[in-house]
């Protein structure tokens, strides 16, 4: 999705304070002075608040699709290479776009834009169907022995994720990670080797 320079300022301002403060908290001139933008700017991009968190999700979905999307169909990987590439890449979005994944928390829990309801699903539903491809391509490989639900597999992967974030300063203190970025690579080897068990694969 092309966004210019502009737009993005005041989309991650907003990404910022909807994490820190909630939706309704926030107003459109708290957002022009985090974005130090002037406030008609938020009119002439988006048209509303309203707008503009659903442009948030459109945004950072299209993004992650497209980089799944680059990994899924790139003729150099195997199917353990994309499923593992994959991993990577969704745990380290979560790390990196720690206000977006934590507004996209409150909104499933909320449950009052369904826009916003349509594009989670709609995204889910893609990442559900490449793992799906994704598993079926390593048994055709013989690469994978065993044969698992796909959508508990996402489920355990994503439930992970969240969940291993969402309560790091709990884990820090039994894990030898002394730092948020030696935890997020010891959870990403986690759900890998944990994966390696669940598919069969065994290289």
């Amino acid at each position: 999705m092309d966004i210019s320079p502009k737009e993005l300022n005041l989309l991650t301002a907003a990404e910022k304070l909807f994490a820190q403060k909630g939706f309704e908290a926030t107003t459109t001139r708290e957002i022009s002075a985090e974005a130090q933008a002037n406030i008609s700017m938020i009119s002439y991009y988006f048209g509303s608040k309203e707008k503009l968190l659903e442009k948030i999700f459109q945004y950072r979905m299209s993004e992650g699709f497209a980089f799944s999307q680059s990994i899924l169909q790139n003729p150099d990987l195997d199917a353990w290479e994309k499923l593992t590439s994959i991993i990577r890449l969704h745990a380290g979005r979560v790390y990196r776009l720690k206000n977006f994944f934590r507004i996209v928390q409150t909104e499933q829990l909320l449950n009052k834009n369904q826009q916003i309801l349509d594009i989670m699903e709609n995204f889910k539903k893609g990442m559900l169907a490449a793992l799906e491809d994704i598993l079926e391509e390593g048994r055709r490989e013989k690469l994978f022995t065993r044969e698992i639900n796909p959508a508990f597999f996402h489920a355990t992967i994503v439930g992970s994720i969240f969940y291993s974030y969402n309560n790091k300063k709990l884990y820090q203190q039994s894990l030898a990670a002394a730092d948020i970025e030696s935890y997020r690579t010891e959870l990403e080897d986690y759900l890998i080797n944990l994966t390696k068990v669940l598919i069969g694969y065994e290289k």
